[in-house]
């Protein structure tokens, strides 16, 4: 996991998640935003592409479905196992945070 800056571009500036994953140049990416969250997957049929920095970069409807802008900070998870990397605006972190703390208190997560 590791937590980066976003460009005004949407590119997302951590290359070590990238080389984690061994995505390459060219490799076809898939994107789906899931509330707030972005899951990103290594995909022969894939719309998006990896471009020949080892950088991810999410398009500009993909950042505006998430509510996400120049310069704030996204946690990225990568999953080796699902060729998969799972982006969390800072809003996201906090809401599960939340339900977390909520339900290890003993609370009502809701």
């Amino acid at each position: 996991m590791s937590v980066a800056p976003m460009e005004s571009s949407g590119r997302i500036q951590d290359r070590r998640i990238v080389k984690l994953l061994g995505w390459a140049p060219g490799d076809r990416l898939t994107m789906a935003v899931i509330e707030t969250s972005v899951v990103i997957r290594r995909r022969e049929d894939g719309a998006f592409h990896m471009t020949t920095s080892p950088y991810v970069a999410l398009p500009a409807p993909v950042r505006a479905r998430c509510h996400l802008t120049a310069g704030c900070r996204v946690l990225l998870v990568p999953d080796p196992q699902q060729d998969a990397l799972i982006v969390h605006p800072s809003t996201a972190v906090a809401r599960m945070l939340q339900w977390l703390h909520t339900h290890l208190a003993g609370g009502d997560p809701r």
